[in-house]
């Protein structure tokens, strides 16, 4: 197996990483004396369609669910920004061994170094 190729999955395996974290890790926060429950950097309602975003239903609306988004915030923007760099960084490289591998199918094979004997010599002995 050929360098560029482990470079194209290095890089996918490095995206699908990033993106694993973002949607398993569950995220939570303590703040002034209470714990917060952030959910994931990539929320499940993002992915899936039909399912609704949290403070969408009836009845959610308030002074906890207020606390609780300013809680959460920073710790959801600061996850979200390593997720993104994460899977940015592996496309990447995905991209990068994807162009490696493009080149080398591109340039056409280079010919023989060593000198070619001519068929009809022309020294009498």
């Amino acid at each position: 197996m050929n360098r560029a190729r482990v470079v194209v999955a290095c890089g996918v395996l490095v995206l699908l990483l990033g993106f694993g974290v973002g949607t398993e890790r569950t995220l939570s926060v303590d703040a002034a004396g209470a714990a917060y429950d952030c959910g994931s950097a990539i929320p499940a309602w993002s992915l899936l369609t039909g399912t609704r975003a949290p403070g969408d239903g009836p009845g959610t609306a308030g002074t906890e669910q207020q606390a609780r988004a300013e809680a959460c915030a920073p710790v959801l923007r600061e996850a979200r920004l390593w997720v993104a760099a994460v899977m940015g960084l592996g496309g990447a490289v995905a991209l990068a061994g994807l162009a490696a591998v493009d080149r080398r199918r591109s340039t056409p094979p280079q010919p023989s170094r060593t000198p070619e004997v001519a068929s009809e010599s022309r020294r009498s002995y």
